[in-house]
């Protein structure tokens, strides 16, 4: 990543004075790109697009274009922003299990670990349900309450390292993951995978996902006839505002409006 594409990327995160390499930024760069960039599989759900995903291509995308992206995209041209700034990260391919009932689900998600002040961090800006709009510690049993929901690592004898998250009195999976590193290529054929199969979900469900502290824009695919999409704004858990999607003309005013497509 050029020093031009840094500058440009940290100008659309409205974080340009974050080049030094310390966990206040880190937090800040995370909060922007969740809150200014959104998740989505907009081109995969209508078109049945396969992203590319070199960094001049992301870059294009995701920066220029304004269009965000899901998770081999998103935190693919993040983990290479941090990289170009001067952290120490490694990728990991991790099983998403949140809102699932497969023990062991398939390796579909991207995140990254970031080294920082001597501090170890899971950080995510691409997340497709409301999470921690700043990185997660890495340590394991610590209860780390955020904005929605309460979080904690633990280890699991199957599936390696496992993020849970509070679900009423209960934790349930979130995602899980192993420490061996994983490069830009190792997530080309899950990327192929998850975007031309029938059976994805990126192609059987519309997501589209904007948060910050204070509130997560979230479009929900009803997947019925006739009345297919909610549009919702979440305030907290349990304060949550729905408005009917009515028609393609409605769908593309609140993109407009609420997620800079």
């Amino acid at each position: 990543m050029t020093d031009c594409m840094i500058s440009e990327y940290l100008e659309l995160l409205g974080c340009a004075d974050c080049r030094e390499t310390n966990v206040e930024n880190l937090c800040r760069l995370q909060r922007a790109h969740l809150e200014k960039i959104p998740y989505n599989n907009f081109d995969i759900y209508f078109s049945g697009t396969v992203p590319k995903l070199d960094t001049e291509s992301l870059f294009e995308k995701i920066v220029r274009q304004k269009r965000g992206g899901y998770c081999f995209e998103l935190n693919g041209l993040y983990t290479q922003l941090l990289l170009a700034l001067g952290y120490q990260v490694e990728e990991y391919f991790a099983r998403w299990h949140f809102g699932g009932s497969d023990p062991v689900p398939m390796r579909r998600h991207r995140i990254c670990k970031v080294v920082c002040e001597g501090k170890i961090f899971i950080s995510d800006v691409s997340i497709g349900s409301a999470g921690s709009v700043i990185p997660f510690d890495f340590e394991f049993d610590k209860i780390q309450s955020r904005r929605v929901r309460d979080y904690r690592f633990v280890r699991d004898e199957k599936l390696g390292i496992l993020l849970e998250a509070k679900s009423g009195n209960a934790w349930v999976p979130y995602y899980s993951f192993t420490l061996d590193p994983h490069y830009p290529q190792d997530f080309e054929y899950a990327n192929f995978y998850c975007a031309s199969c029938p059976d994805s979900v990126f192609r059987k469900k519309f997501f589209m996902h904007r948060q910050s502290e204070d509130v997560q824009y979230y479009i929900e695919d009803l997947q019925q006839p006739g009345v297919p999409f909610n549009f919702c704004i979440r305030k907290s858990k349990d304060d949550i505002e729905k408005t009917v999607v009515k028609n393609q003309s409605h769908l593309t005013e609140i993109l407009k409006q609420f997620f800079g497509f």
